[in-house]
């Protein structure tokens, strides 16, 4: 099933018996020069079946969902001083 979903809705999606997500974030150059930034979650079921996948187009790169370890300052706004004490900031 392929269905897409265009921005000015409000869409659901529901994948039930998901054992575990894979996460990518890709870049690339379109042919007139611009940037543009997608990301994909695919959803596993037992013994590895793909019940499911997500493609996300984003208008900015800061949007993504955060792949692998993050340092505990992913995600603030590091203008100023912060108190960050080592925790995860999620």
């Amino acid at each position: 099933m392929d269905t897409t979903f265009h921005s000015g809705g409000n869409s659901t999606v529901n994948v039930h018996d998901v054992q575990q997500i894979q996460v990518s974030a890709n870049s690339a150059v379109m042919n007139s020069g611009e940037l543009i930034y997608w990301q994909s979650l695919v959803f596993l079921g037992r013994e590895g079946l793909e019940l499911g996948k997500v493609t996300v187009f984003l208008e900015d790169p800061a949007a993504a969902l955060p792949i692998g370890d993050q340092p505990p300052y992913w995600g603030n706004e590091l203008a100023g001083n912060t108190d960050l004490d080592g925790a995860s900031p999620f």
